[in-house]
């Protein structure tokens, strides 16, 4: 009789133990399926937080094209009006959309493939999905980043030994640098991790030709728009051009970065402020919400690259070109107002380039031990206490349950909104 009574308590705690063992291993070693689930989760978190209309300096920006001459970021207004004569805030909307949701199913599933070959990162990569580096990057929708970064990422996957590649790398260098010449610091750093990578492996004299060739082509891209000569008739003929085949209002001064140049943007940016100040300033705002993942990521390209059979000359030249491939979008803040773009920036390439060096090298050892445990915490817990105040043009972040969307949606429904939103200056 009392063995009949003590039957169902033990098969309860079997059962408990049974559930807690079960996420033991879940949390030690996820599944392929939950970590996949919990990406796309915090993803369409972050997704719903930052997401807003795309802004009207970035829609100006797609009206200039060669007509008139040949002028930085040109192409993707030439390419624009080979299907349309005139410019719609609406169109123009959608692809910025669009583009944002061919780059985000790209990056995912190329985390989820590192994820299944490199047991160990599952955790490490997923930091990025809810982190202020790519809140603010969601925010930015419709920039020329976004292709920028997408021609980045397909530099990255490249295999490094085959001739196509050696081709490919150059050309897809001339044309992000023809979009927008934030390329250079965003295709930059995947050059210089590229060469890393190549640098451990034996190959043929061609692939570090088309290293050599894709460097000249960005730098020499980079010091012709520079100093590239637009007359004053040009810009006037590209405003007149825009105010007439564009439905929106056109912001006449982002003309004036056509005739801006490195020395006019250091003006503009320093010359009335003691740069030592300026710069401890931008550190001390930004630096805390966006450095951690640079930074975390930074450390992780230092285990990966550093081996014990390194000299010490070979270590401090390695850790060198990482640390200068992580932060070299932080340097743009030298030449550009937009600091926060460029520090969250700085994040997405930093987790581009782990993904590359990922993607390229054999499964890695496992990573159990309790500093990276720290780490992981560390940077989680700076994600979440030290969000961006505000994202682009002073935009706050969404808060749960996203109220903005459920009701701007049911203003769509009954006919009182439009689909896309009304643009922000």
């Amino acid at each position: 009789m009392k063995k009949n009574q003590t039957e169902p308590r033990s098969s309860c705690t079997s059962l408990n133990t049974g559930l807690l063992a079960a996420i033991k291993r879940q949390l030690s070693a996820p599944s392929e399926s939950s970590i996949a689930l919990c990406g796309l989760l915090l993803l369409l978190i972050s997704t719903l937080r930052a997401i807003h209309a795309p802004n009207l300096w970035s829609a100006t920006q797609a009206t200039w094209s060669y007509h008139y001459g040949f002028v930085k970021r040109g192409l993707y207004g030439e390419i624009l009006q080979l299907f349309t004569p005139g410019l719609t805030y609406r169109l123009f909307a959608l692809l910025g959309y669009a583009f944002l949701a061919v780059e985000a199913i790209i990056i995912c599933f190329w985390s989820y493939a590192v994820a299944r070959k490199h047991a160990s990162y599952p955790w490490l990569l997923s930091i990025f999905f809810f982190s202020p580096a790519l809140l603010f990057y969601i925010n930015t929708a419709g920039y020329l980043d976004h292709l920028c970064v997408m021609i980045a990422i397909a530099m990255a996957l490249l295999p490094l030994r085959q001739k196509a590649s050696a081709i490919a790398l150059p050309l897809l260098c001339l044309l992000g640098m023809a979009l927008h010449e934030v390329f250079f610091i965003v295709g930059f750093p995947v050059l210089i991790l590229r060469t890393l990578l190549k640098l451990q492996l034996p190959g043929s004299r061609t692939s570090y030709y088309s290293l050599a060739s894709a460097f000249i082509a960005i730098t020499g891209m980079y010091l012709v728009f520079e100093y590239i000569p637009i007359s004053a008739q040009q810009i006037a003929d590209l405003r007149h051009s825009a105010h007439m085949h564009s439905d929106f209002p056109v912001r006449y001064d982002n003309f004036e970065v056509l005739r801006r140049g490195l020395r006019g943007n250091w003006a503009l940016n320093f010359g009335h402020l003691p740069i030592p100040e300026s710069l401890f300033a931008l550190l001390k705002i930004h630096g805390a919400v966006y450095l951690p993942l640079t930074l975390f990521y930074l450390g992780l390209l230092l285990c990966i690259f550093l081996r014990p059979a390194h000299s010490a000359g070979q270590k401090t030249l390695i850790a060198i070109a990482l640390a200068t491939a992580c932060l070299l979008p932080i340097a743009s803040i030298l030449i550009a107002w937009d600091y926060r773009r460029f520090f969250s920036l700085s994040g997405i390439v930093s987790y581009i380039l782990l993904l590359t060096a990922l993607h390229h090298r054999p499964p890695l050892p496992s990573l159990k031990n309790r500093r990276s445990h720290i780490a992981v915490c560390l940077v989680a817990f700076m994600n979440l206490a030290f969000p961006p105040a505000l994202l682009m043009d002073n935009v706050p972040i969404s808060r749960f349950p996203y109220m903005n969307h459920w009701q701007y949606w049911e203003q769509v429904w009954h006919g009182t909104a439009t689909f896309p939103p009304s643009p922000v200056k």
